[in-house]
């Protein structure tokens, strides 16, 4: 009887290793690219083609090597989701001086993407984002 039991908390103990490294990899990874972090913040997203492109641009203006983008994309194609909601707050994260869209407005009269702007803040704030990106 003892012996089952034993097995038991050597497969626990390995399922929580395992579960371990996934969490460390995917830190990794939030830091290293966009869409990375995105994938990390945003575990339930779909990421196709098109979010790779952009997360490609994005990481770009994160280090400073691309100064201007256009994303021309039909609507519900996640522009504003990674555009103005996770790239303030990756670039907040990864960059020592971060150039951003900053905004003196009441919050009561944000709307739209301003709002998005205000979440950013919420997302920096969270526990996983201060393990994350520190």
């Amino acid at each position: 009887m003892q012996l089952p039991d034993r097995q038991q908390d050597v497969e626990a103990e390995r399922l929580r290793l395992e579960l371990r490294l996934a969490l460390l990899q995917g830190q990794e990874q939030a830091q290293n690219t966009f869409i990375g972090f995105s994938r990390y913040v945003w575990p339930e997203a779909i990421i196709s083609s098109h979010h790779e492109i952009m997360a490609d641009a994005f990481d770009r203006i994160a280090n400073g090597t691309l100064k201007r983008l256009i994303v021309n994309m039909p609507p519900r194609h996640t522009k504003s989701e990674f555009a103005s909601y996770l790239l303030p707050a990756y670039i907040m994260g990864v960059s020592l001086r971060p150039r951003l869209f900053r905004r003196r407005t009441p919050a009561s009269s944000l709307s739209g993407s301003d709002v998005r702007c205000v979440t950013s803040w919420t997302l920096i704030s969270t526990r996983k984002y201060f393990l994350t990106l520190p």
